[in-house]
């Protein structure tokens, strides 16, 4: 029964760690994206319009 609790308590901490890590480096991918657009769009549109 030990062993049974332990395993259970192991993927009770890993599956949310890895989705947790997941999450984090989509949205580090997303906010990387997001920021490059954004200098784009500072370089194209307040490019011209100055």
């Amino acid at each position: 029964m030990p062993a049974d609790l332990s395993f259970i308590a192991w993927i009770w901490l890993v599956i949310p760690a890895a989705v947790g890590l997941l999450l984090v480096w989509v949205l580090v991918l997303e906010v990387r994206q997001v920021y490059r657009n954004f200098w784009v769009w500072i370089r194209n549109g307040f490019g011209r319009r100055i």
